[in-house]
Parts: structure tokens; C-alpha cells; sequence
């Protein structure tokens, strides 16, 4: 029981790390440039808050002995390695929109949906290297480094790899708070 607070307890405080600097930067943007809310800054609060974060998960790294070659990387990725990730992103993403169509037949999740296309709007403010700056580099990589190396690797030491993946593609899933996005984001947790 106790070793399963613990892990629960460090979860936690990754994620309560990069919420905080995510709370500090979208404070200093209002205080600072005038944004007036969320809308205008989502992306660079993103971009902003990323190295914060780091700056404080690099000691973690450093105690938990994650290096490149145990985090799961390989100095060199050839095109066999990555085609069939690929080629599975694929075909979630297609599994994926027709779970979520199927969804949206459901009067009862009409509420949900519309949260999903605001929120969806809200990433495609500002300008083009913004947005490919925040979406396509500073997120995914916080987010690979929260939960696939940061809790995964830990879950692994603790249990299996596949109860790992399962329970980081969970909290990923839920990490995104819309129900929508949460079911979206837990396949992708998957791969």
C-alpha cells in the first residue's frame, strides 16, 4: 500500500509541476503583454512554460537514472522502425473517428462535443509558427516526457510494460479533461 501512495504521490507532483508553470506564465502573460484570457495565450503559455518545467524535471531525470538509451530511444530510427507506428497511428486515427462519430450520435454527449470544437478553436489562434511551435514540438514532447518516460518508466520498474502503457494511456486520457479528448487522447496513449 505503501509503495502504491508513493507512486501516486509522484504522479501527481509531475503533473502538479507542469500545471504550475502552465498557472505562472498564463498569469505573467495578463499581467505583462495584456492578454485577456486563455484564448489568446493558450499556445504560448505552452511554449513558455515547457522549459520551466524542465528546468525542474531534469534533477528527477538525473535521480531516476533515465538516459536516452533506457528511455526506450534508439540513437537511429530507420524507416522499418517507424513505418509500422505509423501505419498504426493510421489506423487508430481512423478507428478513432468512427468511435467518436458513433459518439456523436448520442444525444447526451451533444454538450461534450461542443466543448471539444471550442477547445479545438482555441489552438487555432495566432500565427502559423505559434501554433506549429506549440502543437507540434513543445506539447508533445512535455507530454511524451510526462507520461512516457517520466510515469511509464517508473510504472515499468514497479509492474509490467504492459500495465504501464495501459495506466499512462489512462492518466494521458485524463490528463486532457474533455471526455472527448480524453477518449481521443487514450488510444494515442496506446501507441
Amino acid at each position: 500500500m505503501k509503495k502504491l501512495l508513493k507512486t501516486i504521490g509522484y504522479i501527481l507532483l509531475l503533473l502538479i509541476i507542469y500545471f504550475f508553470f502552465q498557472v505562472v506564465v498564463t498569469v505573467a502573460l495578463l499581467i505583462f503583454t495584456g492578454y485577456s484570457g486563455f484564448k489568446e495565450g493558450a499556445l504560448l503559455t505552452v511554449i513558455l512554460a515547457v522549459p520551466l518545467t524542465l528546468l525542474v524535471y531534469l534533477p528527477i531525470i538525473k535521480k531516476k537514472q533515465f538516459t536516452v538509451s533506457n528511455m526506450g530511444f534508439k540513437k537511429k530510427l530507420s524507416v522499418k522502425d517507424i513505418l509500422p507506428l505509423v501505419l498504426i497511428a493510421i489506423a487508430l486515427q481512423f478507428l478513432n473517428q468512427y468511435f467518436l462519430t458513433f459518439l456523436n450520435s448520442f444525444d447526451f454527449l451533444q454538450g461534450a462535443f461542443k466543448k471539444f470544437v471550442e477547445s479545438s478553436e482555441i489552438l487555432n489562434e495566432g500565427s502559423f509558427a505559434l501554433k506549429f511551435i506549440g502543437i507540434v514540438i513543445c506539447a508533445p514532447f512535455i507530454e511524451e516526457l510526462i507520461f512516457r518516460v517520466l510515469i511509464q518508466k517508473d510504472l515499468e520498474k514497479k509492474k509490467n510494460i504492459r500495465f504501464a502503457i495501459v495506466v499512462q494511456a489512462i492518466l494521458f486520457g485524463l490528463y486532457h479533461l474533455l471526455l472527448i479528448q480524453a477518449i481521443y487522447a487514450f488510444f494515442i496513449g496506446l501507441i
